[in-house]
């Protein structure tokens, strides 16, 4: 099997919600980050913040339309790919069902569903921007690690680590994950009916001032974690002072 040509490094998340004004409104709030102006295909349906390196991003969807998504399919994360021809013949030796999903005009991708990837789904962006790439946790503004809910960590864990190529190590409490790119993707268990993005790490320059923010505006906050537009967020170098 030969190697996918990029190393792997995410380009941001996006996450399907009901409610995109209450979401940009809290991120605005709790976070202080203001909308991107994202790419020219994103629509007004869809709220692009940029967080450092990466984006995080929102798509209103209708009841209906969400209710009939399985729980992993709300999330995707999406990939920098400089030669997608390559990446999908790569995803065809592993026995994906990749789909291209582009619009006419719009910049060529290959995604693959969450039912094809046990976690949540996956896209490559042809195009992308590059961002930086190192081996350690990243020190500047950025998403630092995802905890995906899966019914069988083990299973997905390995099945990830084919297709990113990497090898699967041990987070402290021995739950499997990847690094990847400086991104910690770790896989834990999940009940039926659950799944997605379990919780997101952020490594912000103002942390303590997100959390004070968190804490104000009537979020559930626990330690360095709270709720952001149904997402648990961590921040990765909030200090744990008691709310006064």
């Amino acid at each position: 099997m030969w190697s996918a040509l990029d190393r792997p490094a995410l380009q941001g998340v996006r996450l399907t919600v009901l409610d995109l004004d209450a979401a940009v409104a809290q991120v605005h709030e709790v976070l202080g980050l203001a909308r991107d102006p994202g790419r020219a295909d994103d629509g007004e349906d869809i709220a692009r913040f940029r967080i450092g390196t990466h984006w995080l991003a929102f798509q209103r969807s209708s009841t209906e339309s969400l209710s009939s998504l399985a729980p992993n399919d709300v999330a995707t994360l999406h990939w920098r790919c400089s030669d997608l021809q390559r990446q999908r013949m790569l995803l065809a030796q592993l026995g994906f069902d990749s789909q291209e999903d582009a619009e006419p005009g719009a910049p060529a991708l290959l995604r693959v569903v969450a039912a094809e990837t046990g976690a949540c789904a996956l896209q490559w962006d042809a195009g992308a921007e590059a961002v930086r790439v190192c081996s350690e946790a990243p020190s500047s503004p950025g998403i630092s690690a995802l905890v995906l809910h899966t019914r069988a960590p083990e299973r997905v864990a390995a099945h990830w680590a084919q297709v990113f190529q990497v090898c699967v190590e041990r987070h402290a409490a021995g739950v499997p994950r990847l690094v990847l790119g400086g991104l910690s993707v770790q896989f834990v268990f999940a009940e039926e009916g659950a799944g997605g993005i379990g919780r997101m790490s952020l490594s912000l320059p103002d942390a303590s001032d997100v959390r004070a923010r968190a804490i104000a505006s009537g979020a559930i906050v626990d330690g360095d974690a709270f709720t952001l537009a149904g997402l648990t967020i961590s921040l990765a170098n909030a200090w744990a002072a008691p709310a006064s």
